[in-house]
Order: C-alpha cells, then sequence, then structure tokens
C-alpha cells in the first residue's frame, strides 16, 4: 500500500495536459499528466466529479463525444492543476484540483466479479512501469509498452 501511494503522490502540482473520455470510451477516463506527459492515469470503475457540495457528473452520464455532459465536464479538467491525491485502503483515489474540483474514484470491480477486471491503472511513461489495481483490490506491476 506504501509503495502505490508513494507513486501516485507525484503526480502533485502536475498539469492533465490530455482527457479522453465519452465516445467509444464511454465511462472510462484517460489524464495524460505533466509536461511533457510523463504520466497516465486510465480509471476504468465508477467515478464522482465534484466541486463544494456540487456534484458536476459521474461515469453514468452521457458519454455522447459532442454534447455529453461527462465528456464536457471531464475534458473542463485539461489544464487544471492537481494538488493533492489520496487513498482509501481499498485503492479508492480522491484527486483534488486547484479549481476546487475533486474527482472521486471508487473501486467497484469486486473480487466475486466473474472474469478478469481492472479498476484503474496509473503509469509512468519514463519507468516503464504500470501499476494496476485489480478486482482482487491487488496492485499489479507490468510494464508501459
Amino acid at each position: 500500500m506504501e509503495e502505490i501511494k508513494r507513486v501516485v503522490e507525484v503526480v502533485k502540482q502536475q498539469c492533465v495536459v490530455k482527457t479522453i473520455a465519452g465516445g467509444g470510451n464511454g465511462s472510462i477516463i484517460l489524464f495524460e499528466i505533466g509536461e511533457p506527459v510523463v504520466y497516465i492515469l486510465y480509471i476504468y470503475c465508477t467515478w464522482r466529479l465534484e466541486k463544494g457540495n456540487e456534484v458536476l457528473s459521474g461515469w453514468n452520464e452521457s458519454p455522447d463525444p459532442e454534447t455529453g455532459h461527462l465528456t464536457l465536464t471531464i475534458n473542463a479538467l485539461e489544464g487544471d492543476i492537481i494538488e493533492e491525491v489520496s487513498l482509501s485502503n481499498f485503492y479508492d483515489l480522491s484527486i483534488h484540483f486547484k479549481s476546487s474540483k475533486r474527482l472521486t474514484v471508487f473501486c467497484d470491480r469486486t473480487p466475486n466479479l466473474e472474469g478478469d477486471y481492472t479498476n484503474w491503472s496509473f503509469c509512468d511513461i519514463h519507468t516503464n512501469k504500470c501499476y494496476t489495481i485489480d478486482k482482487n483490490f491487488s496492485v499489479q506491476l507490468d510494464t508501459y509498452n
């Protein structure tokens, strides 16, 4: 647990350079982080974007690539700065942005789910490592390429 905490915390004060959400990706989110891009975060599980006491969007909203609320709210994070990242005991992520938005990621792919499922993956391009949280709440280490 401590290693994955250290790994994800490296994105503090880094810029979200690009987002991919909606369209063919559905509710799956991809963040390219750092300038030049150094880190990539893939989110496959349930998530919610909040600001203050307001829910801005969630994984179950329209992913239409042009007009979908999910797509528009996630894409609006491009250029935002990650200020804080925290991790729960079950690898749920909470990402706080300079814009006061918070992305909460819930690992809802659990051990009794049939098949091979991933909750989220965090990749470091320079070290060629990807850390993946699987349905068993285990950290799997693989190469990025």
